[in-house]
């Protein structure tokens, strides 16, 4: 099964495929490779988490990580 790319969006945002089992980190593979804006905005997401580390040199707040998820889905 196929998932939408809505759902693929809000899971990456998220950060849910960040510790996601191999199925689920394979299924977001095989959809990268139909659908190119997704895997497009999976890349952009990376980038902008690296350039954010680089900036401030240090690991996210895990407790604003979490309010700033609340703030965006709301």
């Amino acid at each position: 099964m196929i998932v939408p790319c809505r759902d693929i969006v809000r899971r990456l945002a998220e950060g849910e495929y960040d510790n996601a089992p191999l199925w689920k980190r394979v299924g977001l593979r095989v959809h990268f490779a139909m659908c190119w804006p997704c895997g497009l905005f999976a890349r952009q997401m990376e980038l902008l988490g690296k350039a954010a580390r680089r900036r401030w040199g240090m690991a996210p707040d895990p407790a604003r990580v979490e309010a700033l998820r609340r703030r965006i889905r709301d």
